[in-house]
Order: structure tokens, then C-alpha cells, then sequence
């Protein structure tokens, strides 16, 4: 059974793979391109959101990783002329190197007191952008921003679709290096803090090292997307990277799954696209998404990575029932039943 379950979730991620890599043979509408680049950098969020998840912290702080990604890289290109794809690899370095720097203190709190203080960070992060308004240039932001450089004779401005594939890259090598991750010995450990980090702890794990390693993976990530937002929409503005996406990105996460490293993609997807598809009734956008979300906690903890297995439980369930079915007495299946021969009265 154990295999065949591997077998099925290998097919899965090749089937979402394949499907990602086709989509511009399937459609070059750049429409559908730019929600599905949209989705994209949602899922490196997202997925950085389970990535702490994954040593019991729940991260609401992901847009202001985002925000220090995308403005060090605006201000390099808009202010030195430097080209976009040495800014997004430093804008990830200098995120990840500020994570760690900030996350050996912030990583010592548990519980709620971890996740109302990445709530607060996102604050203080756009504070300090509002006030250092000769470099960021404050509530305005920095804006025509030059666009992507081409890249071995790539154009990412005449069409979406090198764009798109740069995104779904992006994706897929944060998939990858999680995947690593959970395979070694520090997934292993991570598994153990978020389960009881204290047993862990006495028995020698230093888990506010193991915690800042997730963090600061999360952070290089999430710098690389928010430096390729900013020059995408060629625009970093700060209400961009405010406390509200930080908290859809939880959503995507939740929504989606944790249990599989693609569930936030999924979750990630998903919901964008409803947003979307809800745009011109934008007054319910965010009523209609509260009650999908609502939805998939009451009826899918899993979230959406566990509803093939809910279904197949199900199909099992029925399966079962009319199995037992079949093998009861005819009397409770309602049919007569012949009467049973008297026997005579002997005494």
C-alpha cells in the first residue's frame, strides 16, 4: 500500500509539472500568463510559510521578506544602473543575511507570540521604508522601474512567456531545495521540533539554530521573488508588501495543504484564480475567499492535498457498505423468509 500511494504522489507532481510546462503551448494570452506569474511568486510566499510551519511557527511576516527583496534590488538598478540579474541574486543574499540576522532573537518566541511579532515586523519594515524616502522613495515608492534585461537574447518584455518560465523556475528550484531539505537529516530534525520542541531540545537538538536555517531558506527565497515582482510590475511601492498579503499567503498555505510540499502552489492557484474570476464583484471577493477557506478547514484539514485520499476513503467506505450488504440475512435485506418447521410437542 505504501508503495503504491508513492507511485500516486510521484504521478501527481509530474502531472502538476507537466501541466505548469505547458501551459504557454496551451494558451500565450497574456492575461492567463500574468495570473499564473502572479501565482507563482505567491507560491514562493506561500511556500515559506510552510516552511516554518514545518518547525510549528506560523510566519505572517512573509510580504516584508518580500518588500526588503524588492526594494534593495529597485534601488541597485534605479539608482546605480545595475543590471536586474546580478540585483535579484544580492537582493536574495542580503534578505536571507537580514533573517538571520533578525531571527536568532525572534525565533526564540513560541505560538502566537512568534506570529504576532512577523505581523509587527511587516509594519516596522514599511515604516522604514515610508521614512527613508530618499531611497525608497517613501509612500510614492520607486516606480518605472526598468524592465527585465534580456537574458542570453531572451526578451522579457515582448512576451509573457519568458516571464512566465522564469517564475515557474523560480518555483521549482524553491521545490527542490525543500525537498532536499526534508529528505536530510535537518527535515528530519524539523519534524522532531515542530512535533515537541522541548523533548527535542533536552535530548541536545539546538532548535533555535534549526529554526533560523528554515527562516533563512525561506527569506533567500522570498527576496529572489519579491526583487522579480518589483522589476515584473515594474513598480515597489510599499502597500504592495503590507500585512494583507502576508496573511493571504498563510491562506494559500493552509488552503492548499502543508502536508505536500506542493500544497501551497496548489492553494497558491487556486484562490488567485477565484480572485480573479471575482473581480468584477470585487465587494465579495474577500467574503466568498473567507468561506472557501472556512470550508476547506472544516471539511478538509488536509487541505486540498488530502482530497484525493478523502475521496478515495470514501470510495472505500461505500465499497464497503455494500459489501456487507450483500452478506446480510435475507430478513434484514426485507425478504420473506419460509417458516421454520414446527416441532411436535413431546411432552
Amino acid at each position: 500500500m505504501r508503495l503504491s500511494t508513492t507511485h500516486f504522489k510521484y504521478a501527481f507532481y509530474a502531472a502538476l509539472l507537466l501541466f505548469g510546462l505547458l501551459i504557454p503551448a496551451i494558451t500565450t494570452d497574456r492575461y492567463y500568463l500574468h495570473v499564473a506569474i502572479i501565482a507563482y511568486i505567491a507560491s514562493i510566499a506561500a511556500l515559506g510559510v510552510r516552511a516554518m510551519l514545518n518547525t510549528g511557527q506560523w510566519n505572517f511576516g512573509q510580504a516584508g521578506l518580500l518588500a526588503i527583496g524588492a526594494f534593495i534590488s529597485a534601488i541597485l538598478v534605479d539608482r546605480y544602473m545595475m543590471n536586474f540579474w546580478a540585483t535579484v541574486w544580492i537582493a536574495a543574499v542580503c534578505t536571507s543575511l537580514i533573517a538571520m540576522v533578525i531571527g536568532y532573537p525572534i525565533l526564540r518566541l513560541k505560538g502566537a507570540y512568534f506570529g504576532i511579532l512577523t505581523i509587527t515586523l511587516v509594519v516596522a519594515i514599511n515604516q522604514i521604508i515610508l521614512i527613508a524616502r530618499d531611497w525608497t522613495g517613501g509612500a510614492v515608492g520607486i516606480y518605472n522601474l526598468a524592465p527585465i534585461n534580456p537574458l542570453l537574447g531572451v526578451d522579457f518584455v515582448a512576451s509573457k512567456v519568458p516571464a512566465y518560465y522564469f517564475a515557474l523556475g523560480m518555483v521549482l528550484a524553491m521545490v527542490a531545495a525543500y525537498a532536499l531539505i526534508e529528505q536530510s537529516r535537518i527535515g528530519k530534525l524539523f519534524g522532531a521540533i515542530r512535533q515537541a520542541d522541548t523533548l527535542a531540545e533536552s535530548v541536545g537538538v539546538d532548535i533555535a539554530r534549526y529554526k533560523v536555517i528554515a527562516y533563512v531558506t525561506a527569506s533567500f527565497f522570498a527576496g529572489m521573488a519579491g526583487a522579480y515582482s518589483g522589476h515584473y510590475f515594474r513598480l515597489a511601492h510599499p502597500d504592495t508588501y503590507d500585512m494583507w498579503p502576508s496573511i493571504y499567503y498563510v491562506a494559500y498555505a493552509i488552503t492548499g495543504g502543508s502536508a505536500l510540499i506542493v500544497g501551497p502552489i496548489i492553494g497558491s492557484f487556486v484562490l488567485i484564480v477565484v480572485q480573479e474570476a471575482l473581480r468584477p464583484t470585487y465587494e465579495w471577493q474577500a467574503a466568498i475567499l473567507a468561506a472557501i477557506f472556512i470550508s476547506v478547514i472544516m471539511f478538509l484539514p488536509g487541505g486540498m492535498v488530502s482530497l484525493p485520499s478523502v475521496l478515495l476513503d470514501l470510495f472505500r467506505k461505500r465499497n464497503a457498505l455494500l459489501r456487507a450488504l450483500v452478506e446480510v440475512p435475507d430478513r434484514v435485506r426485507g425478504r420473506p423468509v419460509a417458516a421454520k418447521e414446527k416441532r411436535p410437542d413431546t411432552g
